[in-house]
């Protein structure tokens, strides 16, 4: 037995030396220094009181918890916080850089592509709503999945969803997107072009409000194809974001209380382009050409070089194909031996209904594995009054993406 002390020692040598990301576990007064020295700090509420519970970051009612907690709870987090943050990155090299690209055919006058209002209008009503959305309820993998593979979890420790590599692969995305959103456009209206009706050139603005609408729409187009989990919810968010940019509009253009955020330049701007065809056809061959690269990149990998994760989806789909079993067979209670010490009224052993899953048997090795140990994994302890019901899932999420280790003292 060693004092709490020495328990939080042991989590910051791991730390510090093996520069890994710690997770401490604890029930008890004495694991408060442990699970406040780690990264990560669990409390269980148990019969030793409250104190570990309180001091931790997330507490939770029975150990086994702990396995929901990391292999799903935190694998999701991990994946939606990386997304999250590289679409922040995405949306604005998007935004940003056909300013540029104007500037390179204007002599780098300085002049500005976009109204104010609307470009000021981007991060708020525009591209934060889809990624809210993504970042709170996408799933790769299901939470029957996420625990019948517990591999998946390995893609955190080794930072496949955030590093150097996939962050340049969303900034040149970023960057070819930028390019066709400004080029079609440009090409399509500037110059001596006449694409309206009443014979009048397209001006500087006009020109502008288009490449807006199609970075809106690339970027919410963009945030739907990284996301695997698509509800209703997603999709009425992605419409409500579009949309938002003609009505807008046409509460923007010609309102004198909003002139002097420069909303004089949109008079008659919405009448003008809605009755002009070229407008919807360039829109449409815009997203089109920028969004081709997205599908058939994400095609060529699919098929080509799988990951983990793509596996086991691919999996789940012929589950659900043709030959799919029509009937989901119960689950059959296995009777084990009771090892509970704790005797009926009448003498004789209580019978438990405790199992030990195949599913049970892959987390301990890979948890085993984790720390680094080559001891083999022991049988979970039987509980007294046990059923085989189905794990309850937390009220708690932790992100336990960049875990290189799992320190449990």
């Amino acid at each position: 037995r060693v004092s709490p002390e020495q328990k939080g020692a042991v989590v910051r040598g791991v730390r510090d030396i093996k520069k890994a990301i710690t997770l401490a576990i604890g029930d008890g007064a004495n694991d408060c220094n442990m699970i406040q020295s780690a990264d990560v700090g669990v409390g269980l509420r148990g019969e030793e009181g409250m104190q570990a519970f309180n001091c931790s970051d997330y507490g939770l009612s029975q150990f086994k918890f702990l396995k929901m907690l990391l292999l799903v709870h935190g694998r999701w987090a991990y994946r939606r916080n990386a997304k999250l943050v590289l679409f922040m990155f995405y949306k604005n090299v998007v935004v940003v850089l056909p300013q540029f690209y104007l500037n390179a055919v204007s002599l780098f006058s300085g002049q500005r592509l976009y109204i104010d209002l609307m470009y000021q209008l981007y991060n708020v009503a525009f591209t934060s709503f889809p990624i809210i959305v993504l970042g709170v309820l996408d799933q790769d993998c299901s939470k029957n999945d996420s625990l019948r593979h517990p591999q998946l979890y390995k893609l955190g420790p080794q930072r496949f969803y955030f590093n150097k590599e996939v962050f340049v692969q969303w900034v040149i995305s970023g960057m070819w997107h930028s390019l066709v959103v400004f080029c079609v456009p440009y090409l399509a209206f500037s110059g001596t072009q006449i694409p309206h009706s009443d014979g009048g050139l397209t001006d500087l603005w006009t020109d502008g409000m288009i490449v807006y609408l199609c970075v809106v729409i690339v970027a919410n187009a963009k945030c739907a194809i990284e996301n695997m989990y698509h509800t209703w919810i997603l999709w009425a968010i992605l419409a409500m974001s579009v949309l938002a940019w003609p009505v807008c509009l046409m509460i923007f253009e010609g309102n004198p209380a909003l002139e002097s955020f420069g909303t004089y330049e949109m008079t008659s701007m919405a009448s003008r382009l809605f009755a002009t065809p070229i407008f919807h056809i360039v829109v449409l061959l815009t997203a089109v050409v920028a969004l081709s690269r997205e599908f058939l990149w994400k095609s060529f990998r699919r098929t080509h070089f799988p990951t983990p994760y793509h596996e086991i989806q691919d999996r789940f789909n012929r589950s659900l194909g043709p030959n799919a079993p029509t009937e989901v067979q119960p689950r059959q209670p296995v009777e084990h031996h009771d090892t509970s010490g704790y005797p009926k009224s009448d003498g004789s052993r209580r019978p438990s209904l405790t199992t030990y899953t195949e599913g049970d048997k892959a987390f301990d090795h890979f948890a085993t594995r984790a720390v680094g140990s080559d001891a083999t994994p022991r049988a979970h302890p039987v509980l007294p009054g046990a059923t085989d019901e189905p794990m309850e899932q937390p009220a708690v999420v932790v992100s336990a993406g960049s875990r290189k280790s799992l320190t449990h003292t």
